[in-house]
């Protein structure tokens, strides 16, 4: 009898001891999400903003050293200027003449009336002074800003080389050897004139002219 009540206790202490060891539960993880960073995707290099410029990109898409592009951009690049082709675009007459005479010759290359008097519709007039005066140029004038002088020998000068002055047009010069006048004429083609003299101009100076139509 002692035995059954001894092994009866013995199994109600254990199940009391279970009973009152506590029960810890696991809590679920929870994960906290990190912001993302902003990552820029813009390739480093020189890129065309638009047609007309072009610019140095950062990583960040930031442009720098911006330039122009005269001609327009591809590629990251301006484009280079267009090849000269006057010749196969414009008609080119060409000739040589004097002054002969003291004073003022009138100019219409339309009609190729040169170094003439009396020229009614005048695209310029070129004056030759007296050697007494010691002038060793002639005086041109032009009845609408459309004359202009560029440094270069008539041999060379060409159409190209008097557009890139042309903004220096007025009305009235001074044509100097070795130098070339160029003439934007009533009809807006380009024409010009110019000669090689040792010392003073004179009447047999011999000046060369070029029209462009």
């Amino acid at each position: 009898m002692r035995k059954i009540i001894v092994i009866v206790l013995l199994t109600l202490f254990l199940i009391t001891s279970c009973i009152q060891q506590p029960i810890t539960s696991k809590k679920p993880e929870t994960s906290v999400e990190e912001p993302e960073e902003t990552k820029e995707n813009c390739t480093i290099g020189w890129k065309c903003l638009d047609k007309n410029r072009k610019g140095y990109q950062f990583s960040n898409c930031v442009f720098t050293q911006v330039n122009v592009c005269t001609n327009g951009c591809k590629d990251g690049e301006c484009l280079p200027d267009p090849p000269e082709e006057e010749e196969k675009e414009f008609t080119l007459t060409k000739g040589m003449a004097k002054i002969k005479e003291l004073g003022w010759k009138s100019c219409d290359f339309s009609e190729q009336q040169i170094f003439e008097d009396g020229v009614t519709n005048q695209d310029f007039k070129i004056k030759l002074y007296a050697k007494i005066s010691g002038y060793t140029y002639f005086r041109v004038e032009s009845p609408r800003s459309s004359i202009w002088i560029i440094d270069k020998a008539i041999a060379d000068a060409t159409r190209s080389d008097c557009m890139e002055k042309i903004a220096d047009a007025n009305q009235y010069d001074y044509l100097r050897t070795k130098q070339t006048l160029c003439i934007q004429t009533r009809e807006k083609n380009i024409a010009l004139v110019g000669g090689y003299w040792d010392g003073l101009a004179k009447e047999d100076t011999k000046l060369t002219w070029k029209h462009y139509s």
